[in-house]
Parts: C-alpha cells; structure tokens; sequence
C-alpha cells in the first residue's frame, strides 16, 4: 500500500507505510533493529496524527511552527536511512560466478553496512524520544476547530465598492442579466472563476441593478464551512420573508418554499464550496409560474455544474481583465489615471501588470501597496517588484489576497496540497505537460493508492482536481494535456513551499535559504556566467533536482544519492558527464532534453526507474535498456533506435517514437508482446525507403504487432505526422487495439473509412487521411462514435460534393480539423452543438472559384458554441491580390456565424504543416 508525502509533515506518512513494510516477514532484521522500528512506527505514527491536524490550521504560533518543523526534517532523515537500508538487505549477496572468497568478502561488507545503519537507526531512535519529549513538555497540540481566529470576510468589501470604480464590470453584468431573464421558471447562473477575480463583485452588480424587477430578493453568503440553518435564515432574512427560530432545517425549507409560491425571486448564493450544502439550499427555491432568478459564485467547476443541472442552468466564467482594463484599473489606483504615471516606471508597471494577469484583487492590492509609498519613487517600486513574492508573505496590503488563495489551498487535502507545492519546481510562464507532471509526482512519493488503482490514474485525477478547483489552468485547446500557473498562484506555491521546506529555488540573485537541508531543488537562473557549488549549497539529501535554465556548470549528480527525480529541461553549456548515475538507485525519472550529455553505456542497475525521456541531444540508448524490469515509460527521439530484446520489457506502457526504419524486425514483432503498452507512437522515413523488400515485410510485421494488442490496454497509437506514407490501405482489414482513447494515422492513407472503426466505442481523438471524399455512410460511421471530441479529417483531393453533418451529428465534438482542396461542409441546424475550434486548409484557388457558388462552409451559423475557426489558404501560384481575395471569401464565409468566433487566416505553402500539434 503506497502512501503519500504532505506539505507540513514531510514523508511520514510514506514512513509509516515503509515501516510496516519493514516489519513484515519478508525482511530478516538484525537484533534489536526490529524492536528499534517498531518504537518508531508507534511514536511516528503518534506525531503524525497531531501533524496532520496541524496542518488543517491556517496560522500556527512560532513553537507549534517550530515543533512540526523539527519533526518533518526528522521523518525526511529516518526515511533516508530505511530507503538505505532497504536497499543493502535487497541487494544479492554476489555473483553467481564469484569464487568463495569474494562472495565471503561481499557479505562481511554487506553485515558491515547493516551494522552502520542499525547504529544509524539507534540516532535517530534517539531523536524521536527528545521530540515526543518536547511536545509533552510544551503541551504542543492542535487548536480546537471552534477556537481557530476568524478573520473579516474580505467579500464585504465587494459588496460595497463604488460602481464608478469597477472597470471591465459592464459586458460581463449584460450577459449575465440575459442569461437570466431568458426563460420562465427557475433560472440558474453559476458564476466560477480563480480566486480574486471579482466573482462577488459581478453578482452583486448584477443582484442590485435587477433586484427591483423581482417581487423579493436576497444576497447570501455560504462560506467554506457553512452553517446551513443560518444560511437559510439569511434568505428568509433577505426576502423580508417572516422569520421563525427554528433550529430545524426542514421547517426553514418548508418557511422558504411556502413564501415563495406566489412571488417571482432573485437570491444570490455566494462562496459555494461544497454541493453538500448547495443540495440542501437548493430545496428552498420553489417552481411557480414566474420567472425566477439565481445567482451562484463558486471557484470549483464541478460544483458550478452541479448548481446548474437541475436547472437547465449556466456555468459563466469569469475571465481575467484584458490589459487595457487592467492598466485602467492598476493607473486609476495608483496615480488616479494613467497620464499621471511618470515615464521612468512605466517599465515597472509593466511587469507587476503582467505579474497581475488580470486579477482585479492583485491589482488593487498591489495598487494600494504602492500607493503608500512615495509614489514616484523608483527604487521602491524596483524593490516591491523583485520581492513581490515575499511581499505577499510578509505585507498587510497583501493580506487580502493571501487570504484569498490560502482558502482555495486549506480547502484542498493533504495529497493535493502537496501535489500543488510541486508546481513550484517549474519556472514562471512554464507550459507543464499533464504527463510530466502526473509522473513527478508518483516518483516523488506524493500519491496514495486508493483502493488498489494505479497510481498514476491517481495522480491523473489529483491533477483535474486542480483544474476543476481553478487553481491551475489549461492552456488553451490542449484537450486537457497542458496546464499554466498563474503568477499570482505560483508566488503563492512558492512562499508556502519554503515556509513548508518543500522546495529551494535558486535563480542566482537572492536564493533564501533556511536552516533546514534542501530536499527539492529548482534551479532557475539564466546566466551563463553564474556558477554552481554544490558544496556550498547543501544539496547531498535532495530527492527532485530540476534545471530549466541555462548554465556553465552543473553539480556532479552521482553525489546525490537520495535523487528520486532529475528534470534537466535547461541549456547547458558544456558536455554533461551522466556516466555515473547508476549510483542513483532510487532514482524514478529522469528526463533529459537540451543538455548536450553522455550517459552509461549500461544503467540496468537503476530498478527503480520508471521514466527515462531523453532528447535529441543524447547520442544513444543505453545497451541494456531492456533489463530495467520497473521501465514505465521511455520517450526518445525519432532518429534513435533501441537496442534488441524489447519483449522484455514487460512493464512498459509509453513507448515514443518507435522508429521503424532504424529498429530491427525482431524489435518490430516484439512490439506485439508489451501487452502493458498505452502509449505508442510509431515513425518512419521518406517513403523511398520503403520501396525495398526490407521495408515491405516490415510493415506487415507491424500490421501483425498491433492486431496482437488488440485485447490490451493500448490507449494512444499514434503515426508520426513527420512520416513518410505507408502503403494504402494496409490497415484496412486489421484488428485495431480495442481500447483506443486516441488513434493519429494522418500518414495512413484509406481509400475509405475502415469499417473496424466502429468497434473503438472509447475513442476521442482521431486523425484520419482518406485518399477522395468521404461518403455519407462514412460520416454516419463516424458519427458513431460517441465519445469523440476531437476530429481531423485530411481528405487527399478535391471534394467532389458537400460533406453533409446532420442535426445529431457529433454531439460532444469540441475540435475539428478539416484539410481538402476545398472546405465544402454543410452543418444543418443542432450539428456538432459543442463544437468550439474550427481548423479548416484550403487552396486559394478553391476560395475564389465561381463554380462552388455558396458550398463553402454552409450552415456555420448553426454552430452555437463556436469560439475560433482558424483557415490555412495553400498560395501556391496565386498574386496576392488572388490570396487577399480567398481571405476576404473565407471571412464573409464565417462571419455569419452569430457568435463572432475569433477569426485566424494563416497563409502556407505546399509543404507547411497543415495542423500545428496543438491542435489535438
């Protein structure tokens, strides 16, 4: 059972389970050692159950602070030792072919070392006595949950600020007052967004300018630890409905709904946290013949849906002010107006408004810390702006908007909060990979199993968790594979994280350092001339060490043997020497991408290793590859081939890129046997190199592979689109991985829609190149397909009649991409009703034709959620004037789309990429 690691306490709750581990009779333990741990699992187990009541309290007094900081740096010391040990009694006692002698030597080395970390053990025995010893002698304990300090809401504020004020308030109130005054009966609105936004704000801007038009109204606030009876006293309060004092939630509802029956409302239902409480305030309101409003505020989409669904409501999301407003409202705050700035900080207002993003509370937060200062002054405006992160720590202007992200962070659990600090390790502006960071995470011990599922689907869900908490957010159209910090979020991340020891970062200008040793390390500098000292830096007991910047050396990482995860994402300078590595038996994942270095030639005894993604500047793969037996996921560059014997590797589920060019045919059959495979993603060269008869009885040696994957859980195959061809047809009639999530086969060309495409009932991602157009049964099959979100269609000549997508066509459709020589496509009236990017190629030629006479993208204004149709015009041969011309057709083509999408026209050559990868 794997445990996971917290912010306060550290890896105890690893070292528990470790503990346990330790007890079993699976280890044969010295005398006395037994008796050693079992002392500690008891009074670790003790401390960590005040820890983690501990850490549920907002603020802890300097001796609480200090206690649990002496313990988490305990629990990391103990664990290091157990990992250790464990690692020395699991080690074989010698070769097989090892003379007596030797063998005879390799145990007494092997007694030598037991021996050294029984005594190590007995220390730290030692230190948990004085521990346990301080916390009695001090009465260290968690404060009572009705005793915690309850601070002024900072809503209130909100609710009373000077209309003249709000900037950027006006669109967001009118769409709003529509969308609640659009129907008869009930109407739900949820307003979500990032803390700070001015989700209140809006509401109440909404609540006061239509309240007169209902016959009562009223403006609750829930809370993260809501009462629900004084909830719905306050809306009987609120109605001027007759109040009783029951204590009987029933009776209220049955007070509310009695009240309401012949009246028309608008109730506000601000600060939801829960759809626990939601569920109970939601039996008050009342259907009646009325049009009736509700208004909820949350910062989780899960519960704004929820607030929604029995309503035929709306989920409204709050976005960030644009940068006009921002600088409006940043200039209005500080100077009064923008004029009034002096020239020589404009830079710096630049920054912090960037630093903002938008948050109207960071504005004018920030606003109102400068603004008590001497206001022109630079070197105090340079001053707040390098230390805006410690700033958000230590000073009361900004104690708002500490406030406000510390409730989105105490309302997470241990895991996720954890989970969160680790976002820290990444620099400002990083795009993170879903995949990376799933990954990180499970290496770094962060993860729980829960009732025996895969950690890594944990993990997968601990990250939606944080998407739908709105604490990180995915980049756009990215399907949910790559997330962004916000800066706000990040400062925050990484003022906890050092008040917490999670992480040290150094970006060679102020790297604060406390007393303790530094577990995690990020380096973040960009300066060629700034040199690493690793002496100097402590960093012998750290576990994650990431670079994502440039330097001119590195630290020698084989010193580090506690390493468990290595991101070198940066430039360095030199040749990075990794031959000695194998040292590192807990290292879990290792990603290398623009560091120019040299690995062993042999690195089978990392056993722990579960990720090893290398980039184009490795020269090759280790020889032994395939004897790592805990191997998850390898990821290497297309021009890289793996050594033979590739079927042993039976734990492997990434395998990427697969070049089958450079990998021998017993490497491609073997493909057929890692039935643990999720993820393949294959390439191959031009197509001149498969004119030969090598290369022929390859590919039916990989048709072959696949079809014996066909009943396991392979969930993304994906072809190259940097691969030359395959041979027509060659997948036509084989037997697909039935379990597909995502299927990529634009280098694949059909002479018609497969009819196996039927069975992938899973699939949501799908790129498809069919050599003419596809036929109307064809599209039906696809329309099959009811789980498919994302769709490319590369259609190889010109349409020879309208692609026609009926009114049930593709009902959860969110991307599509279409490439032909023409974009002849007819939506009729509810197709693809959740369509929001439109990708479309086309000639310039086909543009401007006479003869297509209205067939371009008929019916588009019938996609009702269209946000972004981009247009890819091949100017092969055209004068500009021809170009500009198809541009101006494509946009009329559009425009009478009633929802204004955003519009991108990218002009390209024969030979230019016709979808960016971000697009699916």
């Amino acid at each position: 059972m794997a445990a996971s690691a917290s912010a306060g306490a550290g890896p105890l709750n690893v070292l528990l389970g470790k503990l346990s581990t330790m007890l079993s009779d699976e280890y044969k333990l010295l005398k006395g050692v037994r008796k050693d741990i079992e002392f500690l699992h008891s009074e670790l187990g003790s401390m960590n159950a005040l820890l983690q009541r501990l850490a549920d309290e907002e603020e802890l007094d300097a001796q609480r602070k200090e206690w649990r900081d002496r313990v988490r740096e305990l629990a990391y010391d103990v664990e290091d030792c157990i990992d250790a040990f464990t690692h020395h009694l699991g080690c074989r006692g010698g070769d097989a072919d090892a003379g007596i002698i030797q063998k005879t030597l390799l145990k007494m080395k092997k007694l030598k070392v037991r021996h050294k970390i029984a005594s190590q053990i007995q220390e730290l025995k030692s230190r948990v006595v004085e521990e346990s010893e301080r916390c009695n002698r001090y009465h260290i304990e968690a404060a009572a949950p009705n005793s915690r300090l309850v601070k002024v809401d900072p809503r209130l504020a909100a609710l009373y600020v000077d209309v003249n004020r709000l900037v950027g308030i006006d669109r967001p109130r009118e769409k709003l007052i529509e969308l609640l005054t659009e129907k008869r009966g009930i109407k739900v609105v949820s307003i979500v967004g990032f803390g700070g936004l001015g989700k209140t704000t809006l509401a109440n801007q909404v609540y006061n300018k239509i309240k007169g038009q209902y016959n009562c109204s009223a403006f609750v606030s829930v809370s993260q630890n809501p009462n629900v009876r004084n909830v719905l006293m306050s809306i009987l309060k609120g109605l001027e409905a007759h109040c009783c004092d029951s204590d009987d939630e029933q009776e209220l509802i049955r007070r509310l709904r009695e009240y309401l029956q012949n009246k028309s409302y608008l109730v506000v239902v601000d600060d939801v946290w829960s759809t626990e409480a939601w569920n109970i305030i939601k039996c008050a309101f009342i259907e009646n013949s009325f049009s009736n409003g509700v208004i909820t505020t949350t910062r989780i989409e899960s519960i704004a849906a929820a607030c929604c669904h029995d309503y035929n409501g709306q989920v409204y999301r709050v976005k960030p002010l644009d940068e006009l407003d921002a600088k409006l409202l940043f200039f209005r705050r500080t100077f009064g107006s923008e004029d009034a700035c002096p020239e020589h900080l404009r830079d710096n207002a630049k920054y912090i408004l960037k630093k903002c993003g938008g948050v109207p509370l960071a504005i004018i937060s920030i606003a109102s810390l400068l603004a008590s200062q001497e206001v022109t002054c630079k070197e105090k405006w340079d001053y707040i702006q390098n230390s805006l992160r410690f700033e958000l720590e230590e000073n009361n202007f900004l104690g708002w908007m500490k406030h406000v992200l510390n409730l989105s962070y105490n309302d997470l659990s241990h895991d996720l909060r954890v989970c969160l600090l680790y976002l820290g390790m990444f620099p400002e502006d990083s795009v993170i990979r879903k995949d990376d960071l799933v990954r990180q995470w499970v290496a770094g011990g962060f993860v729980s199993d829960k009732y025996g599922r895969d950690l890594e689907e944990v993990a997968g869900s601990y990250f939606n968790d944080l998407v739908n908490r709105s604490m990180i957010h995915l980049t756009e159209f990215s399907k949910g594979r790559k997330c962004r910090v916000h800066d706000l979020m990040l400062d925050f991340i990484v003022s906890k994280s050092i008040d917490e020891n999670f992480l040290t970062i150094i970006d060679g200008k102020q790297n604060k350092k406390g007393p303790f040793k530094a577990r995690r390390v990020s380096l973040q500098f960009n300066n060629r001339e700034y040199i690493l000292k690793p002496e100097n830096m402590g960093l012998v007991h750290v576990r994650s060490f990431a670079f994502h910047q440039n330097a001119n050396s590195m630290p020698d990482l084989s010193k580090f043997k506690l390493l468990r995860v290595v991101d070198l994402m940066g430039y360095f300078y030199n040749e990075l020497d990794l031959t000695s590595i194998c040292s590192l038996h807990q290292l879990r994942y290792l990603r290398i991408k623009s560091i120019q270095c040299k690995l062993p030639r042999q690195i089978q005894s990392l056993q722990n290793l579960k990720t090893l993604e290398l980039g184009k500047c490795v020269d090759s793969i280790p020889t032994d590859i395939s004897h790592l037996s805990s191997l998850h996921h390898l990821v290497f560059p297309k021009d890289m081939w793996l050594p033979d014997g590739i079927g042993k590797m039976t734990a492997i589920r990434t395998l990427k890129v697969f070049n089958l060019g450079e990998n021998s045919e017993r490497n491609i059959q073997d493909l057929g046997s890692l039935t643990t495979l999720r993820e393949l993603k294959l390439y191959h060269s031009a197509r001149s190199t498969y004119l030969n008869e090598e290369w022929k009885r390859k590919e039916v040696l990989l048709v072959s592979s696949l079809s014996k994957l066909s009943n396991c859980n392979l969930r993304y195959l994906c072809f190259s689109k940097y691969s030359g061809q395959f041979t027509h047809d060659i997948f036509v009639s084989w037997s697909p991985p039935l379990f597909l999530q995502r299927l990529h086969m634009l280098p694949c060309p059909f002479s018609r829609v497969p009819a196996w495409i039927a069975q992938l009932s899973q699939l949501t991602s799908l790129k498809l190149c069919l050599e003419k157009s596809p036929t109307d049964s064809a599209i039906e099959l696809l329309n099959g397909l009811c789980c498919l979100i994302h769709l490319i269609l590369h259609v190889e000549t010109v349409l020879d009649r309208n692609i026609i997508f009926c009114s049930t066509a593709f009902p959860v459709l969110t991307c599509f991409g279409f490439c032909s020589g023409a974009p002849w496509l007819t939506f009729e009236q509810g197709a693809l009703p959740k369509l929001q990017k439109l990708d479309i190629s086309t000639g310039a030629y086909s543009a401007i034709d006479p003869a297509q006479d209205g067939r371009m993208l008929v019916g588009i204004e019938h996609l009702q959620s269209l946000e972004q149709v981009t247009v890819r015009i091949d100017c092969w041969y055209c004068s500009e004037y021809q170009v500009e011309k198809a541009e101006d057709a494509v946009r009329s083509a559009i425009k009478i789309n009633p929802r204004d999408p955003n519009i991108q026209i990218k002009r390209s050559g024969p030979t230019a990429e016709m979808f960016t990868e971000d697009f699916i």
